[in-house]
């Protein structure tokens, strides 16, 4: 953590402990990925960071600039994405609650944080659900349907009434995301030990 905040200091780039690997450190959960957000470029700083630690970089999305960095020596995967905007508004434009908090990274590194949490993210941990940030997160990324079903299945949260609603609402456009990336949420919800309730919950949902 400190080589990665040293790196992305001599390039000015602030950079930000996002998403699901946060919520699993909150949740005492063992993290093996690590999702950035920066304010430089990830296509650009990508490649650096896996030059410095001997890594292996690859772009994820490139129209997107999501960039993924696999450190095999650590069994560490780092995804980098780009900020949109200041991190609060960042955090409001993800999916659900639970994955729209931040920490600074060099806070991270000194093992103290402030937890960046403009939606309640903290709050349903807390409670057990899995809770939308907006409708608008569905409508951006129809993905994001079958991601909280995968969720709720891998923490054994539950889907909070509301946002089971509104995935009900718009279920019919999860078929015009990518075939694969639907492929990868059920395999990852079929990987989970409440493989069965997943199903279940995608089929209700």
């Amino acid at each position: 953590m400190r080589r990665l905040v040293a790196l992305f200091d001599a390039r000015a780039v602030a950079a930000y402990a996002t998403g699901g690997c946060l919520r699993d450190a909150i949740l005492g959960l063992p993290l093996h990925d690590l999702d950035i957000s920066i304010t430089g470029d990830p296509l650009e700083v990508g490649p650096q960071i896996a030059d410095a630690f001997g890594g292996d970089y690859f772009p994820l999305d490139e129209e997107r600039r999501l960039v993924r960095v696999l450190l095999p020596d650590r069994g560490v995967q780092l995804d980098l994405l780009p900020l949109r905007g200041e991190i609060e508004d960042d955090l409001r434009g993800r999916d659900y609650t639970v994955d729209a908090m931040a920490a600074s990274l060099r806070e991270v590194a000194g093992g103290q944080i402030d937890l960046i949490d403009p939606t309640g993210g903290r709050h349903d941990l807390r409670a057990r659900l899995i809770r939308a940030v907006s409708e608008d997160a569905f409508v951006a990324d129809p993905l994001r349907l079958l991601r909280g079903a995968r969720l709720a299945t891998q923490l054994d949260f539950q889907v909070e009434e509301g946002t089971a609603a509104l995935i009900r609402r718009h279920a019919a456009t999860v078929t015009t995301a990518a075939v694969e990336r639907q492929r990868d949420e059920l395999i990852r919800t079929l990987s989970s030990v409440r493989a069965a309730r997943g199903l279940r919950l995608v089929d209700e949902l």
